[in-house]
């Protein structure tokens, strides 16, 4: 059965895989539409396509929000149309080539998704630096730099429905992922508590159309970066390290860590490898879903549909609402970045 396509906006509609939460999406204007992360699965980028055709629509953009594997499988199903990506996308794409390419396949091979010619990163046809516009009939669309989750992540905004586009930020399903930068991240999300957002898509979780919402997520994301930068700071004055194991511990209630041998027993220190947004330490392009199981730690944590897991070093993650498995380091980490 096709996934439904809902209308967000009056320009903007929106369709979540059934695999990862991950939103899709469109904007439409006078027979033109601009793609966002079209995915994930083959007949579910078809049935996108379809739709737009049915609506009179010619596909004049397709956007990719960053270059993680899960939101770069739409573009060979649109050939032609102009793709357009930030200017980081394409060191991104060269420097963790391989491990794209192998989550891929893990995730089709799991997925049972049968390829006839072998996948083919895609290239855009435009970069931009900070921002950017984007002309889709009547509309205006800015494309904005939105590091810390990724080098290369954009956000897509139209001004005057207060529709934002977030990416892999601000998911009520997901913790905020430093993959990149926790500096970054940080800018991004005081820069967006600026903005006049009526209308919110994250990359994966729920749309949100109400104001407290979304000035809760903000809110909520914005205090969680915080006290990661405190705890991290913390274990630094302590002398821990990220080779160093965790110890179990008794406090935390917003950010908890443990090893799967040690989920039943409670949460563990930071200062590990598997300590969640350690700046640049979060593997990129590793990040597979599935629903929670019966364990301890899942059952410590109110919870919604799918999560988040890392096939590198695993460590459990919990704060309110969300329940997340964040892995360890493909690079160790270096600084929190320029401040």
């Amino acid at each position: 059965m096709p996934q439904p396509i809902t209308q967000l906006t009056p320009h903007l509609w929106v369709t979540q895989s059934r695999s990862l939460i991950m939103n899709s999406g469109v904007f439409f204007s006078e027979g033109q539409a601009c793609l966002i992360d079209p995915g994930l699965y083959p007949e579910e980028i078809d049935d996108l396509a379809r739709f737009v055709n049915e609506r009179g629509a010619q596909p004049r953009w397709l956007v990719l929000t960053h270059s993680h594997w899960d939101h770069i499988l739409g573009p060979e199903r649109f050939p032609g149309v102009t793709t357009i990506a930030h200017a980081n996308y394409l060191a991104e794409v060269e420097q963790f080539d391989a491990g794209i390419r192998r989550e891929i396949s893990r995730w089709e091979q799991q997925s049972s998704v049968k390829r006839e010619m072998p996948f083919v990163i895609p290239r855009p046809d435009e970069t931009f630096m900070i921002e950017t516009t984007v002309i889709v009939g009547a509309l205006t669309l800015r494309l904005t730099h939105v590091p810390g989750h990724a080098a290369d992540q954009l956000a897509v905004y139209h001004a005057e429905s207060g529709a934002l586009w977030a990416s892999d930020i601000l998911s009520d399903a997901e913790i905020p992922f430093v993959s990149d930068n926790l500096s970054a991240y940080e800018r991004t999300l005081a820069m967006l508590a600026r903005w006049d957002i009526r209308a919110l898509v994250p990359g994966h979780g729920s749309a949100a159309t109400e104001k407290g919402e979304i000035q809760r997520r903000l809110a909520e994301d914005r205090a969680y970066l915080s006290e990661l930068r405190a705890r991290i700071e913390r274990a630094i004055r302590e002398g821990k390290s990220v080779d160093k194991p965790c110890t179990p511990s008794k406090s935390s209630n917003r950010v908890t860590i443990a090893s799967p041998s040690n989920t039943a027993r409670g949460p563990a220190a930071c200062g590990s490898r598997s300590a969640p947004g350690t700046p640049r330490s979060c593997s990129k392009n590793c990040r597979r879903v599935r629903k929670c199981s019966s364990s301890a730690a899942a059952r410590a944590s109110p919870r919604r549909g799918n999560w988040p897991r890392s096939s590198k070093s695993p460590g459990w993650i919990s704060r309110p609402g969300r329940l997340c498995w964040q892995g360890g380091a493909s690079r160790q980490p270096d600084s929190f970045g320029p401040t």
